[in-house]
């Protein structure tokens, strides 16, 4: 599965795991699935809790998980900052578009839909910039390097404002970016994606 899924999937997916041990792929999906409804929205997408338990990365056809093969391009890079939004503070203080909270919520299936990774990544970041949630010290380098055209597009991985932000570059940009990064006190690394779901020793 891709790293910098949402934290909520990757917590509902452990517990999946662990209160209904010996129930089927599906019958833990459901439950988690409910869970994240009931929590977050009934917009709340479901799509990494099934990639956490799933493995690999997969596509929600009439709300089943099924494993699909997607290439992950080279030019796809990950911007770690060590900084993550107080979605706390922000929920309890601020009144979410909800416009923006939709396209969040299935901007996975939309992407599976048409699979352009820069427009994907654009209407994510345009969303997430209409709700106002990610960290100062990335958004500042964000309109930096799309400024600078250093990168083609740039969004938070994580719809509550993780430090994770996914970034499209220039394979020839990358050695400067990641040497920028690190000055910053940042890291950048290439998208790693592993065929392997939750698992528990």
């Amino acid at each position: 599965m891709p790293y910098g899924l949402g934290s909520s999937s990757a917590i509902a997916a452990c517990f999946c795991e662990l209160a209904f041990e010996g129930k089927s792929l599906m019958q833990k999906w459901q439950a988690g699935r409910l869970a994240l409804q009931k929590t977050q929205s009934p917009r709340a997408s479901g799509l990494d809790l099934a990639a956490q338990l799933k493995g690999g990365v997969v596509y929600l056809k009439n709300h089943e998980p099924r494993g699909i093969a997607i290439d992950i391009p080279k030019e796809i890079f990950v911007l770690h900052g060590g900084e993550k939004a107080d979605t706390t503070n922000w929920i309890t203080n601020k009144n979410p578009d909800a416009g923006s909270v939709q396209k969040m919520g299935t901007s996975a299936e939309a992407f599976l839909e048409h699979r352009d990774w820069i427009k994907a990544m654009d209407e994510h970041a345009t969303a997430q910039e209409n709700m106002d949630i990610w960290p100062q010290n990335l958004r500042k380098l964000r309109d930096e390097w799309l400024k600078a055209k250093k990168v083609v597009s740039m969004k938070s991985c994580g719809a509550g404002g993780g430090d994770a932000w996914m970034a499209w570059i220039d394979p020839d940009n990358a050695e400067a970016l990641t040497q920028e990064s690190h000055e910053r006190g940042f890291t950048l690394k290439r998208y790693d994606v592993s065929a392997q779901g939750t698992k528990f020793q």
